[in-house]
């Protein structure tokens, strides 16, 4: 009964959180449909986070995610590292903040929903790495919705790169999540790649062959 109940709570946030984004990213106008649909799922990711912790069977597992001393360092050394290479390269009052901002919206969405949700519901009922490949099909399902609204962006094989790329990172960062079971050290990769889209070649480059942004 509880993997069930994970099961159906999952099913229902992902429905919540893939029709809010298709929102966020099909209208320009009016501004305030596209910028309220894109809170509302960064929200919804904070929200499953909390429903799985108090009425589900996974609270030890969250628990022993925030626990991990190890991760906290690494990723408050990787923050630390983003503020000063940002501050020194490109110097603004704005800068940490967009950091954090983007640490707490775009990067935690992910990682709570596509990693530790994901992978540790489906973990109840399958071995751990037929439970991260499945995060990487949900992940990838998740960000193909822009692929459907942008297709004319794309021409030719672009689609299918494009697919190729963000299940093939799913499968990255949901491996690494699986030997850590710490969303700290996947949300050190995840801040270091939207970072590195702030820099022109090089960084840049990689980071746009890896996340799908």
């Amino acid at each position: 009964m509880n993997n069930l109940r994970n099961g159906i709570l999952l099913f229902a946030f992902q429905i919540s959180i893939f029709l809010f984004y298709f929102i966020s990213i099909s209208y320009t106008y009016p501004t305030y449909l596209t910028t309220l649909s894109f809170y509302l799922y960064i929200a919804l990711a904070w929200a499953e986070l909390f429903t799985f912790f108090f009425f589900t069977n996974l609270r030890d597992k969250i628990t022993n995610n925030f626990n991990n001393v190890k991760g906290l360092v690494t990723l408050i050394s990787v923050f630390t590292v983003w503020v000063y290479v940002i501050e020194v390269s490109m110097p603004g009052t704005d800068n940490i903040p967009y950091i954090f901002t983007t640490l707490i919206t775009l990067v935690c969405f992910q990682e709570f929903n596509f990693r530790l949700i994901a992978i540790e519901t489906f973990g109840r009922l399958v071995n751990l790495g037929i439970s991260t490949m499945i995060g990487a099909v949900i992940y990838t399902a998740f960000f193909s919705l822009y692929l459907i609204v942008y297709l004319g962006g794309y021409p030719g094989f672009y689609p299918y790169l494009f697919l190729l790329d963000t299940f093939s990172m799913g499968l990255i960062i949901g491996a690494v999540y699986s030997l850590t079971r710490s969303v700290y050290f996947t949300s050190s990769i995840t801040l270091s790649l939207y970072m590195m889209a702030l820099f022109p070649y090089t960084p840049a480059i990689i980071s746009y062959l890896f996340v799908p942004v």
